[in-house]
Order: structure tokens, then C-alpha cells, then sequence
């Protein structure tokens, strides 16, 4: 790596680091945050080059992990990889194609994000959901998110969380766009 790239890199991640530490102080705007943080890797690979990308996420995934919270870590090494992906995937350049495997990308993300996160995030969705009280199955986990004996709408959960998780991807995917049009147009000649 070229000694700019890693200067680069090195002020993309702490960009990252305060980005995560405002996601902890600010709680309003975790989703709007987090699409920033998940546009950094983007700017190490309109910069630099793709080295300089995985560099940048897999340095904010793990100092993410081990400086703020275990969830953040999680989250952002499954979600933060797909500014990149998302990359690849409009070459394609044909409007059904990608979103078709921006699809299959959002589901898989959202499995594992259900899979590997859920433990990590019991905590934080204690409280019901615009007032509907949904649980875990009990065979699967065995704290449910609600307390709420015989809830029979437990079924539902995973399902309802893997369509939230892929009409969030595709509202990030958008604002994702908008913010590297906006690179384009404001700081690509910097």
C-alpha cells in the first residue's frame, strides 16, 4: 500500500470511530449515522482502491466491537460491507439484475444479522413494537425479546424483522447513491 492509501485509510477509520461514537451519544439518529459510517469504506475505494476498503471496514469492524458496543461491531461488519458490494453490483448496469441481488444481499444480511446479532440485541428491543408484542420462538432462544406468556404471534417475528431489515437496505441503498452522487459532484477533484 502506497503511503497515501494508508493515510487515507487511517483518517477514514477515525472518521468511522467518531461516527460510532455518535451513534452512542445521539440516539435519534442511529440509522442516519450509520449510513454515514457504512459510506466510509465507499470513499477508501472512490479514493483509493479496493485494498484500501476492506482495510477501512474490517479496522472500524473490529475497533467498533472492541471501543463501543459489541452490537455496533456486529452490525457494522455485516452491514458495513455493502457500500462496497454495492459497487460490483451496479456494473451490472441492468435495473433488474440489481435489484434482484441487492435483494438476495439485504435477505442474507438479514439472516445473519438475525442469526449471529439477536443476542447482542435482546437488550436493546425489550420494549414491543408500535404496540404489537412479538417474541422469539423459545426453542430457538431461550430469552424471548417480550415477556409475554403464550404470545401466539412469536411465528412472526423473524419474518417481520428480515422485511424491516431489507426496506431499510433499500432506503440506505438510495441514500447511499444521493451520497456518493454527492461525492462526485463536491469532492472527487480534492
Amino acid at each position: 500500500m502506497k503511503t497515501r492509501d494508508l493515510t487515507t485509510g487511517g483518517v477514514l477509520v477515525s472518521l468511522s470511530m467518531i461516527l460510532f461514537y455518535l451513534a452512542n451519544v445521539i440516539p435519534t439518529s442511529t440509522v442516519t449515522i450509520f449510513t454515514l459510517t457504512v459510506f466510509v469504506p465507499v470513499i477508501a475505494y472512490l479514493r483509493c482502491n479496493l485494498k484500501t476498503a476492506a482495510v477501512v471496514y474490517f479496522s472500524s469492524s473490529i475497533l467498533g466491537f472492541m471501543l463501543f458496543s459489541p452490537m455496533f461491531g456486529l452490525i457494522y461488519f455485516i452491514v458495513g460491507s455493502y457500500g462496497i458490494v454495492k459497487a460490483f453490483i451496479e456494473e451490472k448496469e441492468n435495473l433488474i439484475l440489481e435489484s434482484i441481488l441487492k435483494l438476495v444481499t439485504f435477505t442474507i444480511m438479514g439472516i445473519v444479522l438475525v442469526l449471529i446479532a439477536s443476542p447482542f440485541m435482546l437488550p436493546y428491543l425489550s420494549e414491543p413494537i408500535l404496540g404489537i408484542g412479538v417474541a422469539f420462538p423459545t426453542d430457538i432462544y431461550s430469552t424471548s425479546l417480550v415477556n409475554i406468556p403464550d404470545s401466539s404471534l412469536g411465528f412472526l417475528t423473524i419474518p417481520v424483522i428480515l422485511v424491516g431489515f431489507i426496506v431499510l437496505g433499500f432506503i440506505v441503498d438510495y441514500a447511499l447513491t444521493l451520497l456518493i452522487q454527492g461525492y462526485y459532484k463536491y469532492f472527487k477533484n480534492l
